[in-house]
């Protein structure tokens, strides 16, 4: 009886455990997808068609903070899909919200060889994507404690915390896909080596190998929409700010040797009152120059920082590699003995997922019309 009991208190506990985690879990990510919102709103209200702060709403309020907004949008999506809609709805072979299934997650763990010493898998990765953030957190910090200190309000200080906290957290995120992507990888060779070892067993080894690509595709189908925004986001805001700041620098050359006087910085305008920070204009910040250095480290910073991490996480512009790597594997273990078999199997692997589709094209042109619109966005900031 003191069996039971225990077993029905444990159970018990289990369950309300379980109700807070997914209580604090969809909290969080509310709260996230409300501030990031709250940030975007800010930037129009505030910045919009304010010359004098004209790169930092481009740069970093229309492409830094998308590529941060793009995180807890996907948690939470995955998050409702995964335990609001139906089942049958969800537990499809190729639904992308079982990526962060958390139950699917644990058992995928299981393809990494994981150290007693760390303990987290890859936790060079994990420190490389957080000491990037740590990074330009600290640059974020600098400008806005340091370096303009009598500019700020102390809706700025909120905002700074935000920036960090996002900062984080999208390096958290990138962190989480980067993992998916090497138990991807590692699924792929133990299919390889089931089917050597079941060589000749068609119906068995087939399988294996469509388990394997929904689950590629599942991943690709969060990697790709989610590479898209950052890329789009990050080559369009740093060929902006870059173009941008040639073309003034050009300007202010040739005002000094026709001139030959200094360039004064004009007095700041009037703002909506204490909720739209920055009293100090663009001039004025930039007038010194290591304000200049640190307030353009920090905007290079905002902007490579998700474009190299989304880079590192997906080993390239597409996940597709991953595949094509299984697929080309598959092709060179073919032998003469068992031929009719090694056909069957690369031919249904061929017949899954064609060499070159329109998401794959997608993949590769949305970074390259990011930089167009930075180049030309950049050449006609002159208003």
């Amino acid at each position: 009886m003191n069996k039971e009991v225990s077993t029905d208190h444990s159970s018990g506990l289990s369950k309300w455990r379980r109700r807070l985690v997914f209580v604090l879990s969809i909290g969080f990510l509310l709260l996230c997808v409300l501030v990031a919102f709250t940030g975007i709103l800010w930037y129009l209200f505030c910045y919009f068609g304010k010359k004098d702060h004209t790169i930092r709403f481009l740069s970093a309020g229309l492409c830094y903070w998308p590529a941060m907004m793009s995180v807890p949008f996907f948690g939470l999506t995955a998050f409702a899909r995964n335990n609001f809609t139906k089942r049958s709805d969800v537990q499809t072979d190729i639904a992308w919200p079982k990526v962060f299934n958390e139950s699917v997650f644990a058992r995928q763990l299981t393809y990494l060889k994981t150290s007693k010493m760390t303990p987290l898998p890859k936790i060079w990765v994990f420190l490389f994507f957080h000491g990037f953030a740590f990074s330009v957190s600290c640059l974020i910090a600098i400008l806005y404690v340091v370096m303009y200190k009598s500019c700020q309000s102390w809706i700025s200080y909120v905002w700074m915390s935000a920036e960090i906290i996002a900062l984080f957290y999208f390096a958290l995120f990138s962190y989480f896909l980067y993992l998916q992507r090497i138990i991807l990888e590692e699924e792929g060779r133990h299919t390889l080596s089931f089917i050597i070892s079941k060589e000749g067993n068609i119906e068995v080894c087939i399988a294996p190998v469509k388990k394997f690509f929904c689950n590629y595709m599942q991943l690709r189908k969060v990697l790709l929409p989610w590479l898209c925004v950052v890329m789009f986001s990050s080559t369009f805001g740093l060929t902006a700010f870059l173009t941008w700041t040639y073309e003034n620098n050009m300007e202010s050359l040739k005002s000094s040797s026709n001139n030959n006087t200094e360039i004064t910085p004009t007095d700041p305008p009037f703002y909506l009152g204490k909720l739209c920070t920055y009293s100090c204009n663009e001039s004025q910040i930039l007038a010194e120059h290591t304000t200049h250095l640190v307030y353009s480290s920090v905007l290079l910073g905002k902007l490579i920082m998700p474009a190299v991490l989304a880079f590192l996480v997906i080993e390239g512009l597409d996940v597709k590699h991953v595949w094509d790597r299984f697929s080309l594997k598959l092709l060179l273990m073919l032998n003469t003995d068992n031929l009719e078999f090694w056909k069957c199997i690369t031919e249904y692997s061929e017949k899954l997922h064609p060499n070159v589709t329109f998401d794959t094209l997608v993949g590769f042109v949305i970074p390259v019309l990011g930089l167009a619109s930075g180049l030309l966005e950049g050449h006609h900031l002159k208003f």
